[in-house]
């Protein structure tokens, strides 16, 4: 029993890995063609709103650290099925109050030129007079304080690929701002 277990949450932490890694090098219109990403038994279903994604994720899952087994389509021409994990979903929950927010944070960056780079990427610089804008001030981002953001959940995308691309370790958290 523990062994069926263990290879589930191998299995579904494998899943997240792939959509992860899918999400992040899709192009936003592309993502916005997913509906939603489901784990049945161990093959990945990619519900797409037309069928016009498959050759991109399939050379997307090429690059992955390992094979996957994954099908787009439309859930509607499924197979029913008992259970599903839902890895990622583009519903939109209704809510009464709030905005949802991403925090993100991170520690001490070294060297002090990496340090320097995300600074002037997140928060902009002026060079001979000219003032070049930063995330923060373009998505309306707020600095909560030293190594902390947060930024409106629709543009975490953004942000979170900065800090993939300058290797810097971070910390997310999704939050509900309540005016």
């Amino acid at each position: 029993m523990a062994n069926t277990a263990a290879s589930q949450n191998k299995k579904l932490a494998s899943a997240l890995n792939f959509v992860s890694f899918l999400l992040l090098n899709l192009t936003e219109k592309e993502r916005e063609e997913i509906k939603q990403v489901l784990l049945f038994d161990s093959k990945v279903f990619i519900d797409s709103l037309n069928g016009k994604l498959g050759s991109r994720i399939t050379e997307i899952a090429r690059q992955f650290a390992y094979p996957i087994d994954f099908s787009v389509g439309k859930i509607e021409d499924q197979k029913k099925t008992t259970q599903a994990f839902v890895l990622y979903s583009q519903l939109q929950l209704h809510q009464k109050a709030g905005t949802p927010r991403t925090l993100i944070s991170w520690e001490v960056i070294k060297p002090d030129s990496k340090r320097v780079l995300l600074n002037k990427r997140l928060f902009g610089y002026v060079q001979f007079g000219k003032s070049y804008l930063g995330l923060v001030q373009k998505y309306s981002a707020d600095k909560l304080g030293k190594g902390c953001i947060s930024v409106p959940t629709p543009y975490a995308q953004q942000f979170l690929k900065v800090f993939q691309e300058m290797k810097i370790p971070i910390v997310v958290k999704e939050v509900l701002e309540i005016a």
